[in-house]
């Protein structure tokens, strides 16, 4: 299952439980068992992945939320991977691959 999917369909908080429960050396949560597992499969989660998607949302919400944090021009900053403006737009991204555009 992506990442995204599992946040649209279990929520964020269970994303960030399954990310904060995670065990060293495993990297896949299967959504079905409920246990996590080192190699990828059927319905299993990368966790990293989880982990990532849950920054740029808690991100995203620390701005404001999506629609305050579009308001500012970051435009100059798709080029610098190195600023904290790339690192917002990612997160911006990210969110929108699981929730969408924000307009809703």
């Amino acid at each position: 299952m992506k990442p995204e999917q599992f946040i649209r369909e279990f929520g964020v908080e269970k994303a960030r439980e399954v990310v904060a429960a995670c065990p060293e050396y495993y990297h896949y949560y299967h959504i079905v068992e409920g246990v996590y597992y080192t190699c990828p499969k059927a319905s299993r989660v990368a966790v990293k992945d989880l982990k990532r998607l849950v920054e740029s949302v808690d991100l995203v919400e620390s701005w404001g939320g999506i629609d305050d944090v579009k308001l500012y021009d970051l435009s100059h900053c798709k080029n610098k991977p190195e600023s904290a403006g790339y690192k917002l737009l990612q997160a911006i991204a990210d969110h929108e691959s699981i929730y969408g555009g924000g307009d809703e």
